[in-house]
């Protein structure tokens, strides 16, 4: 890990589990559909939440790509415990997917390693 580490990507999960769940809710005119600024408004307030604890979101990303397995179960817990949705059913479908995203990530950084040459005397 980097020296910014998991105690700042934690609070940044919970912000973007929190800001799903807000996209939920965002129908603001209450039509069954939701508008493209409704959506822009929540983006940008995870944009600027994110770039005022890494400076970009390139160092956002930087800093996700460094997680490493263990902490990475972490914070799919952590997700897991602000994400929230009216249909209980589908939050728990997509919590069960974060979990399977998170095993297939692991097997292939273990797969990749694997294909990793050595060098040549």
């Amino acid at each position: 890990m980097s020296t910014i580490g998991i105690e700042k990507l934690t609070p940044t999960i919970r912000t973007v589990a929190q800001l799903i769940t807000a996209l939920t809710k965002i129908d603001a005119n209450k039509d069954g559909n939701i508008d493209t600024a409704e959506i822009f408004a929540i983006v940008q307030v995870f944009v600027m939440k994110v770039v005022a604890v890494y400076g970009s979101l390139p160092a956002a990303l930087a800093e996700l790509k460094d997680v490493d397995s263990t902490e990475r179960k972490e914070l799919v817990k952590v997700f897991n415990e602000e994400f929230d949705l009216s249909n209980d059913v589908l939050e728990g479908l997509i919590e069960e997917w974060l979990v399977i995203v998170d095993q297939l990530v692991t097997l292939g950084l273990k797969t990749a390693s694997h294909f990793k040459t050595e060098p040549q005397a």
